[in-house]
């Protein structure tokens, strides 16, 4: 079982519920993203969704991807018990599944396997409740101006999607 958890919301450091992901256990935090799918702001609620979403076009610049922190903990068990809770996944409908997916360490390229939490309710990502996230990077600002919040962070996500077009070239 890996002991890699990909989070892109709430759970990110500096964000609402980084005391969430530090009552889960001790870990360390690394800048990573995930390839083959979408972000969404949720309006009313003020936290992101993600789903899985096929590739665009070739070009990975039309790719789907989405950015956050890779987490590892030391006790995956214990931190899983803490983030399914806050997560919604044993609620009925659950609001969020977990699965392991393939995440790509900024740092070093490495691409590791981590556990991620997707929005189960599709459905509900209507241009009435929810708002795409261009460039795959949530942040706690103001999401009803997210025009503003793509500017901050472009440079970043288009140098990363180069570097995962360079990857997926080789």
């Amino acid at each position: 079982m890996t002991n890699f958890v990909f989070v892109y919301g709430t759970l990110k450091p500096g964000e609402f519920y980084e005391h969430v992901a530090q009552k889960a256990g001790a870990f360390k935090a690394e800048k990573a993203f995930v390839e083959g799918y979408r972000i969404y702001h949720l309006r009313e609620e003020k936290y992101p969704a993600v789903i899985a979403a096929p590739p665009l076009k070739d070009d990975l610049l039309e790719e789907e991807l989405v950015f956050g922190y890779v987490l590892e903990y030391e006790n995956i068990e214990a931190a899983l018990e803490v983030l399914d809770e806050l997560e919604g996944i044993n609620l009925d409908p659950p609001e969020y599944n977990r699965g392991e997916v393939k995440v790509t360490r900024l740092r070093d390229d490495e691409e590791l396997s981590a556990w991620m939490y997707t929005f189960a309710k599709e459905e509900y990502l209507t241009e009435q409740h929810a708002q795409h996230i261009p460039y795959g990077n949530w942040t706690g600002i103001d999401k009803d101006d997210v025009a503003g919040s793509v500017e901050d962070i472009a440079d970043e996500s288009v140098a990363a999607h180069g570097r995962a077009r360079a990857l997926s070239s080789t």
